[in-house]
């Protein structure tokens, strides 16, 4: 069975700040936790600055071990379960736990090709949620969402989590909304705002250009300043008596249709 190097206090308190958001912010990294989310990593293009494993994980999951073992020996350590809770985010720890570097926050990329589709998320707070669309935007194919700066965190613990390890794999950005909603425009892009008025379209008329899809706040919508520089609306149809459809949901249905469009005949 493999050894790390055992936890230090000092390292203990380094890694644990990065569950905090303004240590994450300064860090540029982000939290991981558990066999699924670090399998992902594995599999992604991501760099990890540090690695913590559980004594008991090393036993019990000899082959993952000789993988880190192989690959990150010296950024890995060992932690007993007192330590490990410090810098767990969960209430039934795996014993796998990894600090990343972020992506940097570059500007967004305009694809210059036909039907690129970019989600944008106007005041989304639920972490649940934002993991929840990141999940379905790869589902759908979708590599680009572009996030409010009033909305959650992008890395935060519960958003990292829910996306299952997609935050891997789509491309999450912090922006100023109008002014990327007028550079969208500018690049010749329809922005869709998702609406809930009963005169809005169901149904996508057939076109070649790029589109936004924009999706609002979970209690509030769309903010006015944000929808005023929308060009199209888009609803989706009810048929039943529900009130309103959860921000997450309705996203998914909309990347559906969108997506369909854009690729035709489903895989």
């Amino acid at each position: 069975m493999v050894t790390f190097e055992r936890l230090t206090k000092s390292k203990l308190h380094y890694f644990s700040s990065v569950l905090d958001k303004k240590q994450r912010q300064a860090s540029g990294l982000f939290h991981i936790e558990g066999i699924h989310l670090f399998e992902e990593f594995l599999k992604s293009g991501f760099r990890a600055d540090w690695i913590v494993l559980h004594t008991d994980f090393i036993s019990q999951h000899p082959q993952l071990a000789n993988t880190i073992w192989n690959k990150f020996s010296a950024i890995t350590y060992q932690a007993n379960s007192a330590e490990f809770r410090k810098i767990s985010d969960t209430e039934n720890a795996q014993g796998i736990a990894a600090g990343i570097h972020q992506k940097k926050n570059n500007e967004v990329d305009f694809s210059t090709a036909s039907k690129d589709i970019i989600v944008a998320l106007d005041q989304i707070n639920d972490p649940g949620n934002l993991g929840t669309i990141l999940r379905s935007a790869d589902w759908f194919g979708i590599k680009k969402i572009v996030l409010s700066k009033s909305s959650v965190d992008i890395y935060n613990p519960k958003v990292v989590r829910a996306s299952m390890g997609s935050i891997f794999r789509v491309t999450c950005q912090s922006v100023d909304m109008p002014q990327f909603l007028r550079l969208a425009k500018e690049k010749n892009y329809r922005i869709f705002a998702a609406s809930i008025d009963p005169g809005a379209p169901v149904e996508l008329d057939k076109t070649n250009t790029s589109s936004v899809i924009v999706i609002g706040n979970e209690a509030h919508g769309i903010s006015d300043p944000i929808k005023q520089l929308c060009s199209h609306e888009i609803r989706i149809p009810k048929f039943g008596h529900a009130e309103s459809l959860n921000a997450a949901t309705a996203c998914a249905i909309l990347m559906y249709e969108f997506s369909k469009q854009r690729y035709g005949d489903a895989k």
